[in-house]
């Protein structure tokens, strides 16, 4: 019987197959597994807080305008956020004022978020250490962390954003950060938690976010509504495609 035998040649060329299928399926299978949870973390997250939110509005009997449950808050205070919080089940919180430490809070990144577009982003975007604006950030027992911030100007609304990654890179809006927010300024059709950013103006839309506040109709198919694309689609938009 003839032994089956390959020479050094056949081998070699076998395993540089292999190495050039690998090469091309392996990021690929990596950027898709990434996807997927990334998918997971920001509707878990989102489904968490609805259900606080609903039970804080509730609770404060403001369920057509959050303006109500805030309209004694002075700007970025932690003011009665604590009642909603508390419905999250919270790993760790830091309130304003609070005189924690939060450069030992190894979850906060080191600066904030990029811009959707990829420009350099605002101070008070993300969850991060620097963030003079903030009420409350939280981290979440599922890993992912928030900010949310009783605006100066508007109080009809809570900007929030996550950070399904924490303190990891590449720390940007579309990518590992997601804007939220609860109601929307002087908007009557975002009333409660919607996927969109609460915010305009320097650091806003115009930085690549589509805005709810001064009456602003956000879409998911836009190209500018990370948070809500994901909710629709189950997936996560392509940002080269849209020429970021």
């Amino acid at each position: 019987m003839r032994k089956l035998a390959f020479t050094l040649a056949e081998v070699l060329i076998t395993l540089g197959i292999i190495g050039v299928v690998s090469a091309i399926t392996i990021p690929a299978l990596i950027s898709k597994y990434q996807e997927i949870i990334t998918v997971v973390k920001v509707k878990e997250t989102y489904s968490i807080m609805a259900q606080a939110s609903k039970r804080w509005m509730d609770e404060y009997d403001c369920v057509d305008d959050v303006g109500g449950c805030i309209a004694g808050c002075t700007p970025h205070s932690a003011c009665n956020l604590k009642q909603m919080i508390k419905y999250m089940k919270v790993s760790d919180v830091i309130y304003k004022g609070d005189g924690q430490n939060r450069n030992k809070k190894q979850w906060l990144s080191d600066k904030g978020a990029t811009a959707l577009n990829g420009a350099a982003g605002q101070v008070y975007w993300g969850v991060n250490k620097l963030d003079p604006h903030y009420s409350a950030q939280i981290l979440l027992p599922n890993g992912v962390s928030a900010t949310f911030m009783i605006d100066t100007y508007a109080k009809e609304v809570i900007p929030i954003f996550i950070d399904i990654n924490n303190s990891a890179k590449p720390n940007r809006i579309g990518v590992d950060v997601f804007p939220l927010s609860l109601g929307a300024y002087k908007n009557e059709k975002y009333k409660g938690i919607n996927p969109y950013y609460g915010e305009d103006g320097a650091g806003g839309a115009d930085l690549g976010l589509c805005a709810t506040r001064n009456g602003g109709i956000c879409n998911p198919d836009d190209g500018h509504s990370p948070t809500a694309y994901i909710l629709k689609y189950n997936k996560v938009f392509n940002l080269k495609k849209l020429g970021y």
